[in-house]
């Protein structure tokens, strides 16, 4: 059910509001997971997880505020929120419950959201072309991106897991703007910065922290 929420409204976000947008509230799904995690199952986030969250949300406080709450946008980024609670519920089930299958509910989740789905669609009039981007979209983005997560989570704890996730947030404004000639607002792309600022400066210092044990645990085995 988290993960067909997190679909739903992902999908919903990007239909009614601007894409990067959706991308800079998503950013934030590490340490949104991290809280979780902590309440739920009790895995403590590090210091540097919870200094970036409060400069991650920063970045959300800007780009949320930089339009007026009228019209279709704000509407979009509300979506946002929910698609990033819905990836952060999904990752901290599947770190809690590492012996239970969880392809199956990834499939499952499929045919929820289909059935939710159904009932908002307009006609079943599809062309040639659209079915092809359909099938596409199904097989590449949304199966193989399921499978992939699922199994990779499971070996990792789950701020991480989403935190390597959201690497995908400075690619997709840069995509679209590219494609399709959407240019983020100001307000996103000061927004969007601070947050990826939080999100590198995190993962350099994981990496520095696992630099500096890498050695002692080498020399150890030795």
């Amino acid at each position: 059910m988290f993960s067909s929420m997190s679909m739903i409204t992902g999908i919903g976000a990007l239909r009614y509001g601007s894409i990067a947008d959706a991308m800079v509230i998503y950013a934030t799904v590490p340490f949104v997971t991290a809280a979780i995690a902590y309440v739920v199952i009790g895995e403590k986030p590090t210091r540097s997880t919870l200094i970036a969250a409060a400069v991650a949300l920063f970045g959300v406080v800007i780009t949320l505020g930089g339009q007026s709450l009228e019209g279709g946008a704000w509407f979009g980024k509300f979506l946002a929120v929910f698609m990033t609670l819905g990836m952060a519920g999904v990752s901290v089930l599947m770190r809690k419950y590492q012996s239970v299958p969880m392809l199956p509910a990834m499939g499952a989740s499929a045919f929820f959201t289909s059935i939710f789905s159904f009932w908002f669609v307009k006609s079943f009039n599809v062309s040639t072309h659209d079915i092809v981007l359909i099938g596409l979209f199904g097989i590449v983005q949304n199966a193989a991106g399921l499978v992939l997560y699922t199994l990779g989570s499971r070996r990792i704890p789950a701020a991480e897991a989403t935190l390597i996730a959201a690497l995908e947030v400075p690619f997709t404004p840069l995509w679209v703007w590219l494609v399709m000639g959407e240019t983020p607002p100001t307000a996103t792309l000061i927004g969007g910065g601070v947050v990826l600022l939080a999100l590198f400066g995190h993962i350099y210092g994981e990496l520095r922290g696992m630099t500096k044990v890498a050695p002692e645990g080498f020399q150890a085995g030795i």
